[in-house]
């Protein structure tokens, strides 16, 4: 009977070791092994957010002063009327159009977008400038005073383009209105 005994009280004593030491420290081995892994993602994402951030960096010190200066004439941040007229101006003289009645106002009207709500001219982050001018030109030259016109650098919409008068010596009398932008 003692034979016996023993052997009970030892898988007893095993049984109430194991419930009582050796599986709350096997679960908090589990959950420490869960939270290193856990962090050890966070440190790769935080990895490949560095080489993110580095590569945008690069990418911004690649960018040159010229590359720059294009995209300040692009969308300035700024309203600067003298250099719109001169570019405008150079633009027309390539073609031997000089540029008359120039007219600049800031546009404070608000919009409508497609759905008819009203867009408040505050809540964008760009604002437009509306200009009108007046040229005399041939078709042929005020055509391409307009392409020249298109492919400039500067952001400019042709809202209207009048023609009017008779023609002087093969040329017609254009009013233009037009709209540019600007970063606010």
């Amino acid at each position: 009977m003692n034979s016996l005994i023993s052997p009970i009280i030892l898988l007893i004593a095993s049984t109430g070791l194991f419930f009582a030491f050796i599986n709350p420290q096997y679960q908090a081995s589990q959950q420490s092994n869960i939270t290193i892994s856990n962090l050890s993602q966070v440190a790769q994402q935080a990895g490949d957010l560095d080489a993110a951030e580095q590569k945008v960096r690069n990418n911004y010190n690649a960018i040159t002063t010229d590359q720059t200066d294009q995209l300040e004439k692009l969308l300035p941040d700024s309203v600067d009327t003298i250099r719109l007229t001169t570019d405008i101006s150079g633009i027309a003289a390539g073609h031997g159009i000089t540029v008359k009645q120039i007219s600049i106002a800031k546009n404070t009207a608000d919009s409508q977008d497609e759905g008819g709500a009203v867009i408040s001219s505050d809540s964008k982050h760009y604002g437009s400038l509306l200009l009108s001018f007046s040229v005399s030109a041939s078709y042929t030259d005020f055509l391409a005073f307009l392409k020249d016109l298109e492919h400039s650098l500067r952001i400019i919409d042709v809202n209207s383009i009048s023609i009017g008068g008779v023609p002087d010596k093969g040329a017609y009398g254009y009013s233009i209105t037009a709209q540019t932008y600007w970063l606010k």
